[in-house]
């Protein structure tokens, strides 16, 4: 016959707990980061509208200055909860051609080519269409790395007793 005792069992059952909710409130805390980084990235990768002498430029471009250049790019916000984060274009005036320039390159009625303004903003990011998934799929490997180094922290920590 084999005894077996544990002792300490209720801190041991405190400190899982503690375990239980550091990782909690570590992951969340990653989850509004990585809302905030994809926000920032997608702002990078969306289309812009053209300076006055960019559009002058471009004989196929009418400018108008009533178009707030940016508008689109200011729209993509954050919205959180207590277990969510989304980001997008979630209301306001830009929110139809969020929906245009997002979804519809090279469909029916859709768009195809960048204007003036997102040609010259082009840098190491595409600029164009899905600029919200993008943001996100481009850069998978690094959030999930970041909620993994969170989630790690807490492990390591309890490990060692902190």
């Amino acid at each position: 016959m084999v005894k077996m005792e544990v002792e300490n069992i209720a801190a041991i059952e405190q400190d899982f707990i503690k375990l239980g909710k550091n990782i909690a409130k570590e992951t969340r805390s990653k989850l509004i980061e990585t809302g905030r980084f994809v926000q920032a990235e997608a702002k990078k990768r969306c289309p812009v509208g053209p300076t006055k002498s960019q559009a002058a430029k471009d004989p196929h471009y009418n400018y108008d200055k009533k178009k707030s250049r940016g508008s689109l790019k200011n729209s993509i916000v954050m919205r959180r909860g207590r277990d969510f984060v989304d980001v997008g274009v979630i209301q306001g005036p830009a929110l139809k051609y969020a929906n245009y320039i997002h979804n519809l390159r090279n469909t029916e009625g859709g768009w195809l080519l960048l204007g003036p303004g997102s040609r010259a903003k082009r840098s190491e990011e595409r600029v164009g269409e899905k600029f919200i998934d993008r943001a996100y799929d481009e850069n998978e490997k690094f959030i999930e790395d970041m909620f993994k180094g969170g989630i790690s922290l807490q492990v390591d920590r309890f490990n060692n007793g902190d």
